[in-house]
């Protein structure tokens, strides 16, 4: 994510760490997300937070 920290650019590698199996990836990236995009309306409103709803919620409250 160094390269292009974009919403878009978490969300592709947020799907491919899942479709490789890779969960504990897949939880870095949307932790790396939410630090970086969680205040966001757009990430709100994002396929990757809405893949993570309890988590992101829980992170909210």
């Amino acid at each position: 994510m160094t390269n292009r920290p974009t919403l878009r650019a978490f969300e592709q590698a947020h799907d491919i760490a899942l479709n490789a199996g890779d969960m504990e990836a897949a939880s870095q990236i949307f932790a790396e997300a939410m630090k970086q995009w969680g205040s966001a309306t757009p990430f709100r409103s994002s396929r990757l937070a809405k893949s993570h709803s309890e988590e992101w919620e829980g992170a909210a409250a």
